[in-house]
This record gives C-alpha cells, structure tokens and sequence, in this order.
C-alpha cells in the first residue's frame, strides 16, 4: 500500500524461457535491476545505492546512515518440482514526504523516498520504462548468471556487519550473534559466529542490526 501516486508498485510475472535456471537468481536479478533502473533515472544517486540481504533497496554509504527506498518479495509456482513461473513484487518510494512514509517497527532501516533525495518530484513512469529495460537486459541472451551474482554481492551493504540470527528449532527459537561474511551463489549469507564457527542461512532467518 502507498499514497496515491507516489510509489512505484510493480508484479511482474515470469515464465519459461525468462526464467534463470538457478531460481535462486531471482532475488538477486530484482535487486540488480530496481538499483540499475534507479541509477539511469537518476544518476546522481548512484554512488549512494545499496541493497540491504536479502530484499531491501537502500540509500547511503552503509547500513547505519542507509534509509530503505524500496523492498521486493517474491513467490514462485511449482509443477512436478520444476519452476513455472515466479512473481516478482516490486516496491520503490519515489514521490512521498516524509509524511507519507510507511511506519516500521523499532529498529527496522528507516525509510526514505527518492524524491526527498534529489528535491524534486521524479518521473515514475520513466522509472517503470528503466525498470523493465533492466530486466529485458538481465534476461537477454547475453545475459550471465555468474556476472549478475558478483554485482548483486557487490550491492550488498550487509556485509561486514553484525547480525542477529533467528534460529526456529523444536523447542522453540534461539538466538545467534555474529558476522555477515559473505553470500554464496544461492543467495545464502554467511555468518560468523562470536566463536569463529560458520553458518549458511537463508533469507528466513537473519535480522541484521546495527551496533
């Protein structure tokens, strides 16, 4: 939900032959292409977009002076465990004031809207037009998952930051503290804990906190 015009909100609908062949490419495909579409529109933002793991847009240096910008989610359908089509949910905050701005829970990444980066209303429309010429450019034939995975990584503002992990087990959940190290090329990230001990978690389990 967004105020009248003032966002840009986006599902678009995926099916084979436009359909990487790790799924697990998606969210970094979506990540890479709202950042590319962005930046084409407003170039001078540029050096200030990031993403948040695994699905935030933010703008600034790193995650303690970042404000989130936008968000994606993504569901897939399955038929005889094959991929038959994904949709990807898009959401930028392009024109809102401040009053406009989502509420978000304590401790969440603030949010912010690109018009109160630049001072001036942006063309969403044009937006839309980056968008989808982004991922015409992710999808095309050219295209390499592996160069993709390497500037999703390099996007990522989480790593190198600490990290609060959320573990569900029978009993209940627990809690663990560490490092965000690194992503694997599934999408994982990697976390090392206060003992030196690597976990791979996936986009269901991390919090990442500020210290």
């Amino acid at each position: 939900e967004a105020p009248l015009a003032e966002a840009l909100l986006v599902s678009l609908i995926l099916k084979a032959p436009h359909l990487p062949t790790n799924g697990a490419y998606l969210p970094m495909m979506a990540g890479v292409a709202v950042v590319r579409a962005i930046a084409t529109v407003l170039p001078e933002l540029t050096a200030d977009l990031g993403l948040k793991w695994p699905n935030d847009i933010l703008l600034g240096e790193d995650l303690a002076t970042g404000r989130k910008v936008g968000g994606i989610l993504i569901e897939c359908s399955y038929l005889r465990n094959q991929m038959d089509f994904a949709i990807v949910g898009i959401g930028v905050n392009v024109n809102q004031g401040r009053e406009g701005l989502p509420k978000v829970e304590a401790g969440a990444v603030l949010p912010t809207s690109l018009r109160l980066h630049v001072g001036r209303v942006v063309d969403r429309s044009a937006l839309l037009i980056a968008l989808c010429q982004a991922w015409n450019e992710l999808l095309g034939p050219y295209h390499s998952e592996s160069a993709i995975y390497y500037e999703w990584r390099n996007l990522l503002l989480t790593l190198g930051q600490p990290v609060t992990v959320r573990i569900q087990r029978n009993h209940g959940a627990s809690l663990l503290s560490g490092t965000a190290v690194d992503v694997t090329q599934h999408g994982e990230l990697v976390v090392l804990d206060d003992e030196g001990q690597s976990h791979i978690l996936d986009a269901g389990d991390v919090t990442t906190r500020l210290t």
